[in-house]
């Protein structure tokens, strides 16, 4: 028979390792010997999906849940992962948000992950202390809702990071969003998906979202949304398709949204990114140089770039941005694609 080399690990160390797997198989642990029994209780988060526990009774996973949450009610608890489903749930959002009350205003909860899997019928299972949590490092929230009062305070002195995907918000809902990043006075890597609303937007700019983040080191948005004060940022990520690459990138829609907004007033500096990928072809050459301006100490640029042959138009580039002559290190062209048509004709 061989060595239980885990087993003899020290409890705080197996905690760790079982901290990385969902709760449901951490339970599962409890039976492979009397020391393992109650192993699990002491694992610093919970991992939960909505089908998780639904072999039990609401009162039971009431109870699971509330027996967690009071054993080492001293000890910080690291993570709450919840993925809750409306239809196929372990629990009803009263007993939830109950649960996630207790993790932010009494275990020092750091990271929080919460989804709505509930189709189209978004659920309020939030409660709007997490809004003003002193310990959370990482918020990340999708197809939530976010509190209906505009007039909230928002504090989360911690925050790093705050990942919002399809989060739906009603009338204000732009405020929201701009005193939740108010808020984070530390925060250092936002991302923006999709991000909905009930109430409509007529006109003008009373859906837009300012943000004011001086710390702020990676941005990733789609949205209406006006940039400013981000002299910290590192990368950026502006697209209407999300993580599909792991570098930088900018399509070619986005370099025109940010050609109109240069016109518009000052252009936001990013002065510590060095690192950008971008999508365009040759007739938005204009538009990749004013961004470019911005960029003074960029170092790797990846272009992937499409030469149009249609007729004939001519382009004076002899504006060079100043990162192409003193910082620059690495040049990748990717998917060069002809067009057929007479030709085009670049003036240097």
């Amino acid at each position: 028979m061989g060595y239980d080399r885990i087993s003899a690990l020290p409890d705080c160390l197996i905690t760790q390792i079982l901290l990385w797997l969902p709760t449901r198989d951490s339970i599962k642990t409890s039976v492979l010997s009397t020391r393992w029994r109650n192993l699990w209780l002491d694992v610093p988060g919970l991992d939960l999906h909505s089908n998780d526990l639904d072999c039990f009774s609401k009162a039971a996973t009431n109870n699971f849940g509330n027996c967690f949450l009071k054993v080492n009610h001293q000890t910080r608890l690291q993570k709450f992962k919840i993925n809750y489903d409306n239809y196929n749930s372990f629990g009803n959002p009263s007993q939830i948000r109950e649960w996630i009350v207790t993790a932010v205003d009494h275990r020092g909860i750091q990271h929080l992950d919460a989804e709505d899997q509930s189709a189209k019928c978004y659920i309020c299972f939030l409660p709007v202390n997490i809004y003003n949590s002193k310990t959370l490092v990482s918020l990340k929230l999708q197809h939530v809702v976010a509190p209906k009062n505009p007039e909230y305070v928002f504090s989360l002195p911690c925050l790093k990071i705050m990942h919002l995907k399809k989060v739906r918000y009603g009338k204000g809902g732009h405020l929201f969003m701009e005193k939740l990043i108010s808020g984070c006075h530390v925060l250092e890597e936002l991302n923006l998906i999709f991000c909905l609303i009930f109430h409509p937007v007529r006109s003008g700019t009373e859906g837009s979202v300012k943000i004011d983040a001086p710390r702020l080191k990676y941005m990733s948005f789609s949205d209406m949304i006006v940039v400013k004060n981000l002299n910290s940022l590192l990368k950026i990520d502006i697209d209407t398709d999300f993580n599909i690459k792991p570098l930088i990138l900018l399509s070619e829609p986005t370099l025109e949204v940010l050609y109109h907004y240069s016109k518009l007033g000052p252009f936001p500096k990013f002065q510590n990114l060095s690192h950008l990928q971008a999508a365009f072809s040759s007739s938005s050459l204009p538009l990749l140089s004013v961004f470019l301006e911005s960029c003074s100490n960029l170092k790797s640029l990846v272009l992937d770039f499409s030469v149009s042959t249609e007729p004939e138009q001519k382009m004076d580039l002899t504006k060079v941005p100043q990162c192409l002559i003193s910082t620059l290190e690495r040049v990748e062209i990717n998917k060069l694609n002809m067009w057929e048509g007479p030709g085009m004709k670049l003036a240097t």
